[in-house]
């Protein structure tokens, strides 16, 4: 069954999330987008889905969705349609599974926002 993923930006300026799947999993969401200030995206994510979401910033794209980020950047796209941010960034790690579920916040690829996971009507 899905599980419902919502990102708030309780940041006083904008951010671009991004959303890395593990190898095989779908990307969700183009792999990023723009959430302005004090917003939230909520987003299916599909049973047994694994992968990343972490948040850049400092980013300029033009209107076809290409540009930088100054920190977090996926290829100079808005769309990571897939890969992964460049350090520094600070890391949401999912697995969801049949019986438990796995996350973690991480800096194993550095630190660039401050990033909070909590869940909701969970078990155990």
């Amino acid at each position: 069954s899905a599980t419902t993923m919502t990102l708030y930006n309780k940041c006083s300026h904008r951010v671009w999330p991004g959303i890395q799947p593990s190898a095989g999993k779908p990307i969700l969401s183009g792999g990023g987008f723009e959430l302005a200030p004090n917003r939230s995206y909520s987003l299916e994510l599909p049973g047994g889905w694994s992968g990343r979401v972490w948040g850049r910033h400092g980013c300029v794209f033009d209107g076809s969705g290409r540009g930088r980020c100054a920190t977090g950047d996926c290829g100079g796209a808005m769309a990571c349609n897939g890969m992964g941010g460049a350090p520094p960034a600070t890391l949401v790690e999912i697995t969801l599974g049949n019986e438990q579920d796995f996350y973690d916040v991480s800096l194993v690829d550095g630190y660039n926002l401050p990033i909070s996971f909590t869940t909701l009507r969970g078990s155990g």
